[in-house]
């Protein structure tokens, strides 16, 4: 999976880390991070809202079973959500504030 370079250098609300492992394992501890992607044996497994700052949070599932482009698409739709919300919070804290089922329907 490869991401060009259109979000270098962007303003977004606050700090966001992205993971991406390239196995269950999960060894760039993508459970952790803002948006994580998770190589599985028929896709990518996206996980957003984790954490391990001050109030740790294992991320939620977004989807599962992705190929390339379609991952690549849903991070577009979550960076670009999150860079439009009205927030200066981490998207985990921004994602409890709203309700796990409500930013999932605005993403999906």
């Amino acid at each position: 999976m490869e991401f060009d370079r259109k979000y270098h250098g962007m303003t977004l609300p606050s700090k966001f880390k992205i993971g991406v492992s390239g196995c269950a394992n999960s060894c760039a501890e993508s459970w952790i991070k803002d948006l994580g992607f998770i190589g599985m044996p028929k896709g990518w497994k996206v996980v957003v809202g984790g954490s391990a700052g001050a109030a740790p949070a294992i991320a939620d599932v977004l989807a599962e079973d992705l190929n390339d482009n379609e991952a690549i698409d849903l991070a577009d739709r979550v960076i670009s959500y999150y860079k439009n919300c009205n927030t200066k919070k981490r998207l985990g804290r921004y994602i409890k504030e709203i309700g796990f089922e409500e930013f999932k329907k605005e993403i999906l």
